[in-house]
């Protein structure tokens, strides 16, 4: 399975044990992939929600793309789409409303 970082010239393959620090690999991959982002110019921000991952945060026109790298190598990539609606006037009182109750502490 290759890893995000999309450099076709080094894979890393876990049967293969090239890294045998998960966290290695993690920093590693996402080193790798930010650095091919940021060669196209592609806008990113670095988070961490949870202690055996990072995530790169990817907006673009439309859609926000989560790419996850696991500290096993795995990578997972949610994306999610606009439908192309702007909420205006009536409709976002409800929304933050919505927002506050559903969300909050």
């Amino acid at each position: 399975m290759p890893c995000f970082a999309l450099d076709r010239e080094r894979e890393f393959r876990p049967q293969d044990g090239c890294f045998s620090d998960g966290y290695v690999l993690v920093l590693d991959s996402c080193k790798r992939s930010i650095e091919r982002l940021d060669a196209v110019n592609i806008y990113h921000e670095i988070a961490a929600h949870t202690a055996n991952a990072l995530m790169i945060k990817i907006p673009v026109p439309g859609e926000r793309w989560e790419i996850e790298i696991l500290d096993d190598g795995q990578i997972q990539i949610e994306i999610f789409r606009s439908n192309g609606h702007i909420f205006v006037d009536e409709e976002v009182e409800p929304l933050i409303n919505r927002l506050f109750d559903e969300f909050s502490d």
